[in-house]
């Protein structure tokens, strides 16, 4: 509720959504191999 009273768009709730959130602005290329490796190891794991 403190965000919405801020005005903040953006809701990180915890470090690691931060890291996330930080490293896709700084260097996308990354996220996105670290984020396709996620969903391939989700996928196998069903």
């Amino acid at each position: 509720m403190n965000a919405i009273d801020r005005g903040t768009f953006h809701v990180i709730p915890d470090a690691l959504s931060a890291f996330y959130f930080r490293l896709k602005g700084l260097l996308p290329e990354v996220f996105f191999a670290v984020v396709d490796g996620d969903v391939k190891k989700a996928r196998r794991s069903k």
